[in-house]
């Protein structure tokens, strides 16, 4: 069945973590100042866990948390690598997405602002991941280890509790991408992500909305064109 080959996020949550150092990804070195970048971390960290940080919970976040822009496509990981990094999206967009044995292309997810990027199974297992995530916009970060995301957790409650929110939304995200995989039609499932999610719909290509909803880009135009008709 088309899309019908999804993510299902780990249940894993945010508590084991490799002692070793983690070498930086070369893809995520492009150094530049952090600006309000942080700040806005802050902020999203309190709307989402309600938690204050004091000042030095916020030179913690700061010293462990590097700020990095990526190119727009530009890899923030490639299938066969393991994920060795999460980032946190300050500005831009990114797909997640995996190649099959043809070179046909499934969209697992859209990341933008305010979510979390990363392969979370691979990030934890140590295992290669099986998916691509590549920056579709010019995109600015803050990334961290495993090491660094791991110590931050331990000292810092409001981290943690932010990273488990935000690997709940995954879970809810993954649950409801199935649901419509195998229980709606297309049409069906185009009206949703109208419902759901209709900032995608003006921010990414109909080829990509297509992909995403495990479609032919000729079936979501008919199905457009039908929409524009009504």
């Amino acid at each position: 069945m088309q899309g019908s080959n999804l993510y299902i996020a780990s249940n894993q949550l945010y508590t084991a973590y490799d002692a070793t150092p983690d070498s930086v990804d070369p893809r995520l070195e492009i150094p530049c100042l952090p600006g309000h970048g942080y700040h806005t971390f802050f902020q999203a960290l309190k709307t989402c866990t309600g938690l204050r940080l004091t000042d030095i919970e916020k030179q913690q976040l700061m010293d462990g948390l590097q700020y990095r822009r990526l190119r727009r496509r530009q890899y923030f990981l490639q299938e066969g690598d393991v994920c060795r990094h999460l980032g946190f999206i300050l500005r831009g967009a990114a797909r997640m997405y995996a190649v099959n044995a043809k070179g046909q292309e499934t969209i697992l997810c859209f990341d933008t602002e305010k979510s979390w990027l990363g392969d979370r199974e691979s990030f934890h297992t140590g295992r290669p991941s099986g998916y691509h995530i590549e920056a579709l916009e010019q995109m600015e970060i803050l990334s961290g280890s495993r090491q660094q995301i791991g110590a931050l957790c331990a000292a810092i409650p409001a981290f943690r509790a932010f990273l488990e929110h935000d690997h709940h939304c995954q879970l809810s995200r993954s649950q409801l991408r199935l649901h419509t995989a195998l229980g709606m039609s297309a049409e069906e499932r185009y009206l949703d992500l109208l419902t759901n999610w209709p900032a995608y719909v003006k921010r990414f290509s109909q080829n990509m909305i297509a992909c995403y909803l495990g479609i032919k880009p000729e079936t979501l135009s008919r199905i457009r064109k039908s929409w524009q008709g009504r």
